[in-house]
């Protein structure tokens, strides 16, 4: 419809000196009415975004929920392998209240994971507007604000040379990663798929985060309890609960991690070899402890690669409607002497 009304409003501009085929208010007119069905689009795409938004946090629930009792589960039974096969010299040594207490407290330590899993799952929300950034030079250059003489003092990431023009102006990237995502901000305060891939994003990092703040405590109980070494370092059981880089978890139990700390000997020409097995949990061995999980993480994939789709028609009926705006604001404007 856009499109029709697009390609009548050119010919009309282009036959205007010769055949009056609309009047400038008739053209101006047909521009308004442009702009209206682009906006009728935005807000259909609007709806559609806030249903899947509500799917997707549906389909999230249910996997949390699922992802909170399993991984009470393998923290007990990665506890369970380290216990008994990693260290049963060292279980064996303790007493039977010992024991008790060790695998008490891991059950507790489940479950309070499995109760911050859920506190993690909040509905998409629109994110704050950021703070409109300074102009950069190259803006300035363009809109004519630009005071003082550009022979002055330039930024350090600004190249200009003596004959260049704009396709020689050398800017570098700021890393904030603000260019694309200004394209999608608006006044409104309309849910935008930039908000529901943030939301995914965040709710992701929680889970990995929650996750190793688990492996990390429950390796510092272990210590407690004298199942691992008290004269390991904490910097080891911080770096053991996040980097796979150091792990041996091609064979052996699940979310156990093997690593091998080399020490220097009495010789400093010797060097001692010790390996140490921790608890690592890690997302894709819980989830590959149970088949409903490929389940639930394929409906996700599903309703998100809507999102992306909504995405790419979202920055296009955006751009649609600037046009058209700039269209009408032109003819509104324009006046022959």
């Amino acid at each position: 419809m856009y499109y029709r009304l697009h390609v009548e409003v050119i010919k009309a501009i282009a036959g205007e000196s010769t055949v009056d085929v609309l009047d400038k208010q008739g053209i101006v007119a047909l521009m308004v009415r442009a702009v209206q069905n682009i906006e009728q689009d935005i807000q259909r795409l609007d709806e559609a975004l806030e249903a899947i938004a509500q799917e997707l946090h549906g389909a999230y629930q249910t996997y949390i929920e699922s992802l909170g009792e399993s991984l009470r589960k393998q923290l007990v039974l990665a506890s369970y392998h380290l216990c008994t096969q990693g260290y049963p010299d060292r279980f064996l040594a303790l007493s039977l209240s010992q024991r008790q207490a060790l695998q008490q407290e891991l059950r507790h330590l489940g479950q309070r994971s499995q109760q911050q899993l859920l506190q993690f799952l909040t509905p998409p929300r629109p994110m704050p507007k950021a703070v409109p950034k300074p102009p950069s030079l190259l803006e300035a250059m363009v809109s004519g604000d630009l005071s003082g003489d550009l022979s002055g003092d330039l930024p350090d990431n600004v190249l200009l040379e003596e004959d260049a023009g704009l396709d020689h102006l050398s800017l570098e990237d700021d890393g904030t990663g603000d260019v694309a995502i200004a394209d999608l901000e608006d006044l409104s305060a309309s849910l935008t798929p930039y908000d529901v891939v943030q939301w995914r994003d965040a709710l992701e990092d929680a889970i990995a985060e929650l996750l190793q703040d688990m492996s990390h405590e429950a390796n510092r109980l272990l210590q407690r309890m004298n199942m691992l070494s008290s004269a390991l370092p904490e910097p080891v059981l911080e770096v053991a609960s996040k980097a796979d880089m150091l792990a041996d978890a091609s064979s052996g139990p699940p979310n156990l991690l093997k690593l091998r700390i080399e020490a220097e000997g009495e010789n400093k020409n010797e060097s001692e070899t010790a390996q140490l097995v921790v608890i690592h949990l890690r997302l894709s061995e819980i989830e590959f402890s149970d088949p409903i999980f490929s389940l639930k993480r394929a409906k996700i994939r599903e309703l998100f690669a809507q999102v992306s789709q909504i995405g790419h028609d979202y920055q296009r009926v955006h751009r649609e409607k600037a046009i058209a705006e700039a269209e009408a604001a032109w003819r509104s404007s324009w006046y022959e002497g």
